[in-house]
């Protein structure tokens, strides 16, 4: 919780020998609109809470780390204006409401080689209109896109993939086969 509730913060560089961003360490920065990480970075653990409520970040660019980054549970929920995100295609999982509530989120460019996507991933993600899941993919949680009441088109992969019964409640991509159960 280093800089946490510090509203004077509004742009964080996260230099590229930082490995690791702990517990709750930009949460409710509430004036924290931008975090570059470098190209060169060697990020590969954001812990639970790490920028939850940073309500004025609007984009979340990641996609150029390389290896598994891993992000403990919520780290960037409640980020009420963040719109895009790109993950590492080394990415595996999408933690448990690892953007939960994030009210303006339409754009997300998931890793190639994700395979579970957790609880409340992308709960009350209510802008979010459409999403590719990657085949890699081999587990949806509960919740996991739940009050996605925007979600209309939603690919699924066409390997095995075990999807909880709560993964789509109440939100209108639920695929077909789903809503005979």
């Amino acid at each position: 919780a280093a800089f946490a509730g510090n509203n004077e913060l509004h742009s964080v560089m996260i230099p590229d020998s930082v490995e690791t961003i702990g517990k709750r360490a930009f949460a409710f920065c509430t004036s924290l609109f931008e975090i570059r990480v470098g190209r060169y970075s060697r990020l590969s653990y954001i812990g639970d809470r790490a920028f939850i409520g940073c309500e004025r970040l609007a984009a979340l660019s990641l996609g150029h780390l390389y290896g598994n980054l891993v992000c403990g549970k919520k780290a960037f929920a409640h980020c009420t204006r963040l719109r895009a995100v790109a993950l590492p295609m080394g990415m595996e999982e999408i933690s448990e409401g690892m953007f939960e509530g994030c009210r303006m989120l339409t754009l997300v460019i998931l890793p190639e080689m994700l395979r579970v996507v957790h609880t409340a991933a992308f709960s009350a993600c209510v802008a979010l209109s459409e999403m590719s899941l990657p085949s890699s993919v081999r587990r949806i949680d509960d919740t996991a896109f739940s009050f996605c009441g925007k979600l209309k088109a939603l690919s699924l992969p066409e390997s095995e993939c075990v999807i909880s019964a709560t993964a789509f409640l109440d939100c209108p991509a639920m695929p077909d086969f789903m809503r005979a159960c």
